[in-house]
């Protein structure tokens, strides 16, 4: 996932050699670019955010279930929850 964050911020990066000054003050080409950018960046931390909800989902079922312990360790134990 630390690389699909990556690629969501390169926008920030591109975004500024997007806008020309030999265009005039509309800057529509620039604009086009970063919003589409944008666009792309939004989905990716979508589908970044989903898998981590739907685990928090599944391992708070667990817990209601009276579940003490899963026998994993790290992040998919049920002491571990992700932030949302």
């Amino acid at each position: 996932m630390p690389i699909a964050y990556s690629a969501a911020n390169i926008y920030v990066v591109v975004s500024p050699q997007l806008y020309l000054s030999q265009q005039d003050h509309s800057y529509i080409q620039g604009s086009a670019i970063f919003t589409s950018l944008a666009a792309v960046a939004l989905s990716l931390y979508g589908g970044c955010r989903l898998p981590l909800r739907r685990r928090n989902v599944k391992k708070q079922k667990l817990i209601d279930e009276v579940a003490t312990a899963n026998s994993l360790e790290g992040d998919r134990s049920l002491e571990a929850m992700y932030i949302q």
